[in-house]
């Protein structure tokens, strides 16, 4: 009996339904929507204009290669490179310094644009991570922990007082407009129903309070728990007799300082997700922070893999943009 041929098709396959991650490649259409662009772009300008003003205020503060020494030695060792440069520093022989905010602008651009080269070639750094490298890693990685962990770690350690009243102002912008960008691509990814940046921004005043307190509850339970920690170590150690106390309760201790480190990488993979939580349920701050814990423990897998797909994705189409 002669083998019959059997042709399978695939022209009644739903890819996006079979293979969820392909939604993340609809996100540039959506991203370059007039009433999104418009939101983004007061964001940015909002956001360098107070850096401007700051800057104008502060005046130079920045001495030559001051983000460099901060990277390269301890704490110790870069106060003592400050004060060895405020010292030679005097009205004589003054110091070629720079502004905080362009500086600033100058480490992250550089970050950013060593992250764009890395996710095209594909270099995620993760054999420096293997290898203990931490925040000095390479790639992704590497470019990752220059944005969010060295260039503010130098901003805290030189310059706290303008840190300060800089990411308070930027946390503010940030939350209001992010939570209208959110709002109007929820809208159109979820009902498909196309509303105004306006509508967005509407949305995210009546729902700003939730949106700022939803990143702080997690870091302010975390600085409970150390206070309370710090407060018991404190009376356990100085105080006569309690130091029997604090030997039976050694292993609570041990265990508030696993929550709290949790928590906050937690909080480091997680953050993102809580303004979109918002935005997309309507909800408050306190669901947003469940969501996002619970997507994160339940499904880290998937979420560090589509934060891939996206870096990679968002990197490619930024070169196609600068190309055009």
């Amino acid at each position: 009996m002669a083998e019959q041929d059997y042709r399978v098709t695939l022209d009644g396959i739903d890819w996006r339904a079979s293979f969820p991650f392909l939604k993340l490649f609809s996100v540039f259409g959506m991203a370059v929507q007039p009433g999104r662009l418009l939101l983004s772009l007061m964001l940015v300008l909002l956001l360098y204009l107070g850096g401007v003003a700051m800057d104008f205020v502060w005046g130079e503060q920045v001495y030559q290669n001051e983000v460099g020494a901060y990277v390269k030695y301890d704490a110790e060792n870069f106060d003592q490179w400050l004060e060895i440069r405020q010292e030679r520093d005097t009205e004589s022989s003054p110091a070629q310094k720079q502004k905080i905010f362009s500086t600033l602008v100058d480490e992250q651009v550089g970050a950013f644009e060593r992250l764009v080269v890395s996710a095209t070639a594909l270099d995620f750094g993760i054999r420096d991570l293997a290898q203990g490298r931490g925040t000095d890693s390479g790639g992704v990685i590497g470019a990752l922990a220059s944005m969010t962990v060295r260039t503010p770690g130098w901003l805290y350690a030189a310059h706290p007082g303008f840190m300060v009243l800089y990411l308070l102002y930027a946390f503010a912008l940030t939350t209001l407009f992010g939570a209208a960008i959110c709002r109007v691509a929820a809208m159109d990814a979820c009902k498909h129903e196309h509303i105004s940046a306006f509508a967005g921004l509407r949305f995210a005043l009546d729902n700003w309070v939730q949106v700022m307190i939803a990143p702080l509850i997690p870091l302010g339970i975390v600085v409970l728990i150390r206070l309370a920690l710090a407060l018991s170590g404190w009376a356990f150690f100085n105080l006569p007799g309690l130091d029997v106390v604090g030997a039976v309760l050694f292993g609570l201790m041990l265990l508030g300082g696993f929550i709290s480190a949790m928590l906050l990488i937690g909080f480091a993979f997680g953050v993102n997700l809580l303004t979109p939580g918002i935005a997309v349920e309507g909800t408050d701050a306190f669901d947003a922070v469940s969501r996002a814990y619970n997507y994160v423990v339940g499904r880290l897998w998937r979420y560090l893999f589509y934060t891939a797909v996206v870096i990679v994705y968002g990197a490619v189409t930024y070169l196609l943009i600068g190309l055009v």
